[in-house]
């Protein structure tokens, strides 16, 4: 009888072991097959990525040529940036590229002419392509060639569309409840000021600062983390900034629903935080995404406050508050433009 009962004792654990092995097995095989998806887009991805920047090394452009930045259309950018955007999940359809109007480049030009000598000697030297593409969610993106200080830049054709002053609206009003969006209004110049400018132009400026940020060495390499671990590399940030770097931790956890597309707010949520942002020295919402873009926004506004005269506004309800007003001008002068 005892022998029995040990028997089937043993039967017992033999059969519970084997259905939580069995178990365990087929919850493996369900992860693999989960994954083996997002592996296949990473590596089509990666390898896309060796295959453009292997070929963008023998890139090269006329001297002094503004037009010769937009009149390339290489299909292997197209697959890499598809496949980036897979990778980041954010393809939606097949890209395509697009020829812009001599008058869009003359714009463009003019802009660049009221830019700071070092902006100029930045995009002559440095910058190789500006791609204009279709189907894709962002308004500029600049993209670093390895290690190397050479750059492309791929902008969105909507850009060429539309006024900064009704884009940056939205982008506000995307943040705030519905019944509320309509309290909401940003400037980045008066509705009453002559000198319009398209929001490529403002888009732009924003992408070259990337540029002149990495050459200048106030921000780190797009391709590496060293941001968090090497103090007296970053002086402009390590001046504004007393600890030496900025802590996205607190920021990301407080701002976050700034660049989440997925989350509205109430408009005094909006209002309290857009204020705290300020005061802790964040020139723009969008400056709290990552140190990147922080460094792009203040040498973005430097040029739209000091060069172009143009103030950042942002109207809620009867109330206007001055954005990017904490620039310190004079820190940016002798660590970039002298």
């Amino acid at each position: 009888m005892i022998l029995m009962k040990k028997k089937r004792f043993f039967k017992y654990i033999f059969w519970i072991y084997f259905s939580l092995a069995s178990i365990s097995f087929c919850f493996i095989i369900f992860l693999a097959i989960d994954k083996l998806p997002r592996y296949y887009v990473e590596f089509n991805y990666e390898k896309a990525e060796k295959l453009f920047l292997a070929q963008a090394t023998t890139f090269s452009k006329e001297k002094n040529s503004l037009e010769d930045l937009f009149n390339h259309n290489e299909i292997i950018f197209l697959e890499f940036l598809e496949n980036q955007l897979k990778y980041e999940s954010t393809w939606t359809a097949p890209i395509k590229f697009y020829q812009i109007k001599q008058d869009d480049i003359e714009q463009i030009k003019k802009t660049i002419e009221k830019l700071p000598s070092v902006y100029q000697e930045v995009i002559e030297n440095n910058l190789l392509r500006i791609y204009i593409v279709d189907n894709v969610r962002f308004n500029g993106r600049t993209f670093q060639i390895g290690e190397s200080q050479q750059f492309i830049i791929a902008l969105n054709i909507g850009t060429f569309r539309e006024s900064p002053n009704k884009w940056i609206t939205e982008s506000f009003r995307r943040i705030i409840q519905e019944n509320q969006k309509n309290r909401v209004e940003a400037f980045l110049y008066p509705k009453s000021d002559d000198s319009y400018m398209s929001l490529v132009e403002h888009i732009l400026i924003h992408e070259f600062s990337h540029l002149v940020g990495m050459i200048k060495e106030q921000n780190p390499s797009y391709n590496s983390n060293r941001f968090y671990l090497k103090k007296g590399y970053y002086p402009l940030i390590e001046d504004l900034y007393p600890i030496g770097y900025v802590d996205y931790e607190p920021a990301s956890n407080r701002f976050d629903f700034f660049n989440d597309k997925s989350k509205t707010v109430d408009i005094k949520v909006f209002k309290e935080n857009l204020k705290i942002a300020l005061e802790l020295g964040y020139p723009t919402p969008y400056s709290t995404r990552n140190h990147n873009e922080l460094v792009a926004e203040y040498l973005t506004f430097y040029i739209h406050n000091k060069i172009l005269k143009q103030k950042f506004i942002v109207k809620i309800d009867n109330e206007e508050i001055v954005l990017a007003n904490n620039i310190n001008y004079n820190l940016i002068d002798s660590l970039v433009f002298r």
